[in-house]
């Protein structure tokens, strides 16, 4: 007479070929697999708010592939409960276009307008080029506008600089929900052999969408990057190391740049630069020609340190110290949203390099005075990093001129900044 009682329901095993023309956002898909469901129906039967549910459902070699394009979900084996309190996705696992996944999730007020929710996702091998493509496939049937061109624009990025031979390794990702916003205090992975990490938020809630991260890059090996990015000629090899916090609002599609700010210190240790010669622009002046014996087409160098800020499309560099085995050099400068160099620097020879040049220069030079380097000799840095052009300031030339025939001037042997320096900003990076 209450109307109270309970139902418990339990399947086998069932295929689920066909199901897809039941459920909407499959409608490109083929789907195929086994599932099986425990039901448990608990309260009173007058009416269907007065029940409580609870669903078990297994799933067993699923899959869902898009008819046209042949990208989805293969092997996804996993454990999914729906109870009073919260839907779990336990034990999932699964292949999108080779690349093995695990996760888990939990929904909290799973059928309100204000759900939570957190998870986590890892995987040892992942080829992004391909996974992008899937979620492409999948997304584009729902995605209009601004957000299908935005989507366009992040596949073009990941192409370029995630290749399929370069894939990601022991990916590491949580997430979570609530109140509008996206957190991710956990993003981790391998790439170019080095360490990638990072975390962030995504604020939907606000008027516009705005986001940050924090991204920190470990010793990742930049020949391999720029090996994507000059193609066939060698451009640049090294050690990278960075601290970058990005922040930025959504906004239409190609003004990406102009919505994102970022700035942090960038690092890269026993490099090579090999598009330019660090002494090739200084062997051009008379005052200086003992250089070029030492000319070797390419700048090798122990260490180098910047800033960098990006802003309005350009990156910016308050300083930049370079250490190398015969000069040190400090500059700063721009690279303009064409990816034009537009730096000023500072040279400073050796010791060594400082002791031949003087001792050509001046007969009567006494080698003991030595101790201190040649510099700052003005130098410019402009045009494309793949073919930049390295010469001699031409409006401060004559004051260095005047000073480097007085010899013993502080104007032009000056100490450079110290070696430590170097460690104590890798170290902070």
């Amino acid at each position: 007479e209450s109307g109270k009682g309970q139902i418990n329901m339990i399947t086998n095993k069932f295929s689920l070929a066909g199901w897809d023309t039941l459920i909407p956002f499959l409608k490109n898909y083929q789907l195929d697999g086994t599932a099986k469901f425990l039901i448990n129906l608990n309260g009173s039967f007058r009416k269907a708010s007065g029940l409580q549910p609870i669903l078990n459902m297994t799933l067993d070699g699923v899959k869902a592939i898009h008819r046209q394009t042949g990208t989805g979900i293969q092997n996804l084996y996993g454990v999914i409960d729906y109870g009073i309190v919260a839907l779990k996705i336990k034990q999932l696992r699964f292949d999108i276009q080779g690349s093995p996944f695990e996760a888990v999730a939990t929904f909290y007020n799973f059928a309100s307008p204000s759900p939570v929710i957190r998870g986590r996702m890892s995987s040892p091998y992942l080829v992004l080029s391909d996974f992008w493509m899937a979620c492409r496939d999948y997304a584009e049937e729902w995605l209009r506008g601004p957000a299908s061109e935005n989507l366009k624009s992040a596949g073009q990025f990941i192409r370029n600089f995630f290749p399929p031979d370069e894939p990601v390794k022991n990916f590491s990702a949580e997430f979570a929900y609530k109140a509008k916003k996206w957190n991710v205090p956990k993003l981790e992975f391998e790439l170019y052999d080095g360490w990638i990490s990072s975390r962030g938020g995504w604020d939907t809630g606000a008027s516009p969408a705005n986001y940050w991260t924090d991204v920190t890059i470990d010793h990742l090996r930049l020949a391999r990057l720029m090996a994507l990015i000059g193609r066939d000629k060698k451009l640049a090899e090294g050690n990278l190391f960075a601290k970058i916090r990005l922040k930025g609002i959504a906004g239409e599609p190609g003004l990406w740049a102009k919505n994102l700010t970022a700035e942090g210190e960038v690092s890269l240790t026993n490099g090579e630069f090999h598009t330019f010669d660090r002494l090739g622009a200084l062997g051009k002046m008379e005052e200086l020609k003992t250089v070029n014996e030492f000319v070797g087409g390419k700048t090798v160098f122990h260490d180098l340190q910047a800033t960098c800020k990006f802003q309005d499309g350009k990156v910016k560099s308050d300083y930049l110290y370079l250490l190398a085995g015969d000069l040190s050099l400090k500059a700063a400068g721009e690279i303009l949203a064409d990816g034009m160099l537009n730096y000023r620097a500072e040279v400073y020879l050796s010791k060594d390099l400082t002791r031949k040049v003087l001792t050509g220069l001046f007969p009567g030079y006494t080698p003991g005075e030595s101790d201190k380097q040649l510099g700052p000799i003005p130098v410019l840095i402009s045009g494309s990093f793949e073919n930049p052009e390295v010469k001699i300031d031409p409006a401060a030339m004559p004051h260095f001129r005047n000073q480097l025939m007085k010899k013993g001037s502080r104007d032009v042997l000056n100490h450079f900044l110290p070696e430590e320096l170097f460690f104590e900003r890798r170290n902070k990076s």
